[in-house]
């Protein structure tokens, strides 16, 4: 049986996960594959408190890579699949170059996962960086055709496969509210920040007529993307007169999240960047235009 370190975020103890490439990772760790393969993990989820004071975070990359020498020289994976953004911040970034620089060195295969947003802007920003590690790595996974063609002008064409994400739809069957029922509830579930787009919806409903606005409520799930975003946009909110219509109600999980699903009328994301939120894929599977 051939034995595959899955490299990337997941919940552990009391930290939940929140995101895109965690509910991926969470996802297809619950699926058949361990039943077809020896499956290992190296959790690189990121406590708060390395995110609060980040002159902490090299100590992590350096447990990180701890952790994956040990897979690799005790362990032997033939393959390590690892699941990475693109540089929103720098250090994440040379974190997985590194982990694929040990993983080459035990000759371990290398399959690099791409769930980043802007990995567009990235790759045009640092094309010679960006196709060095693809090209060096026996397999890449895109989430869309649009990135395969984009990144076939350095990377060789074979390397780079198209995987949409995917969940567990069953998960979401729920019935439609009662289209009469008011307020319409609006709902908006992502990284709280000006990248997903929050200020923009704030300004668009602040042009509403008030007679419209009356009539719906904007419920924000979801921790800040940054520092200081929550309250910026909190702020923000304040000043366009839309706070009295819409509740941020931070970060929520499980059954909780599940119960926004089946209580709201309508979904949104306005993102200004976004790969193939899995938000969206929720939205679809709980009925949600």
């Amino acid at each position: 049986m051939k034995k595959i370190l899955q490299v990337g975020p997941v919940a552990s103890g009391k930290q939940q996960s929140f995101g895109g490439m965690q509910a991926y990772m969470e996802g297809l760790l619950d699926t058949n594959l361990s039943s077809r393969y020896h499956v290992f993990l190296l959790n690189t989820s990121v406590p708060p408190i390395y995110k609060k004071i980040r002159l902490l975070r090299p100590f992590l990359t350096l447990v990180f890579l701890s952790k994956l020498v040990y897979y690799l020289l005790l362990e032997r994976p033939d393959i390590a699949h690892i699941h990475m953004t693109e540089g929103l911040n720098g250090r994440g970034n040379i974190e997985k170059r590194l982990f694929a620089c040990l993983c080459r060195w035990a000759n371990t295969k290398i399959v690099l996962h791409l769930h980043g947003a802007t990995l567009n802007d990235f790759y045009r920003n640092n094309t010679a960086y960006f196709s060095r590690m693809l090209n060096s790595s026996d397999r890449n996974i895109v989430l869309a055709r649009s990135w395969q063609k984009l990144f076939s002008a350095t990377v060789e064409v074979a390397k780079i496969n198209v995987i949409p994400n995917a969940i567990w739809f069953s998960d979401y069957d729920y019935s439609a509210r009662d289209s009469k029922e008011l307020p319409v509830k609006i709902l908006f579930i992502g990284a709280v920040g000006k990248r997903k787009g929050l200020s923009d919806l704030g300004e668009a409903i602040s042009l509403l007529g008030n007679n419209i606005r009356q009539k719906i409520h904007l419920d924000i799930v979801g921790p800040e993307e940054f520092n200081g975003e929550l309250k910026e946009m909190t702020l923000l909110f304040l000043k366009l007169g839309v706070s009295n219509i819409s509740t941020f109600h931070g970060p929520v999980f499980g059954d909780a999240k599940m119960e926004f699903y089946k209580r709201s009328d309508i979904f949104i994301l306005p993102s200004r960047n976004e790969s193939f939120g899995i938000v969206n894929l929720e939205a679809m599977s709980a009925s949600l235009p």
